[in-house]
């Protein structure tokens, strides 16, 4: 789907290449899925790509392949084929409230579904439905894929709003972040005037349940 950048000097042959985003990572993943007879694919990646100016950036990567869940006895007929809203209500559990704009340059996206990604006004990564060329070429189902830009996502502060009915003296504020980015982010985390707060460490996993 995306071109990669071959180093000169490897260190070995299965570390040549510099990858500039998951999603081809993603979509072998998904293709070797299918091949093996899964009708429903959801996979997710967290990791770092490499720019050609050579910039670092942390990068969170979805797929969704197929149907919306594998066909089993219990729910009859088939299920329905994953579609652009039902993945991009997904994308927004996980990452909350985002903002959709159309666009029509992001070539292995088909030109139909795709839109730029935005929350509080940043953009933060694309998102839509791989085009005919890298469905086929793989051999995959009606496939939707998102990358974002972890950096961009928490480039806002965090913002914890009251939402209990509870005295404020007896309310338990707590906020979970990644374990490797409990350091950097800590500080964006603002508390609505208030300095009770717990701020725990959790794994990636947990984060992404309702996406898997």
């Amino acid at each position: 789907a995306c071109s990669s950048e071959v180093l000169l000097n490897p260190i070995n042959s299965e570390l040549s290449v510099l990858k500039p985003t998951l999603i081809n990572h993603l979509l072998n993943a998904a293709s070797f899925n299918i091949k093996n007879s899964k009708r429903s694919v959801k996979l997710f990646e967290f990791g770092d790509v490499i720019s050609k100016d050579g910039i670092q950036r942390a990068k969170f990567g979805f797929v969704f392949s197929g149907l919306l869940s594998e066909p089993t006895l219990l729910n009859g007929a088939k299920p329905d084929t994953i579609n652009f809203i039902h993945f991009a209500n997904l994308i927004q559990n996980i990452l909350g409230k985002i903002e959709l704009k159309k666009s029509n340059d992001i070539g292995f996206l088909s030109e139909f579904e795709q839109a730029k990604v935005y929350q509080n006004g940043e953009y933060i990564g694309y998102i839509g439905r791989a085009n005919a060329i890298v469905e086929q070429s793989k051999d995959l189902f009606t496939t939707y894929i998102c990358e974002i830009d972890f950096d961009n996502f928490f480039a806002n502060p965090l913002l914890y709003l009251d939402w209990s009915n509870i005295k404020i003296q007896l309310q338990d504020r707590n906020v979970n972040i990644f374990y490797d980015y409990f350091d950097k982010y800590t500080d964006k985390i603002k508390v609505d005037g208030y300095s009770i707060i717990t701020i725990a460490m959790t794994d990636l996993s947990q984060l992404v349940s309702v996406f898997t």
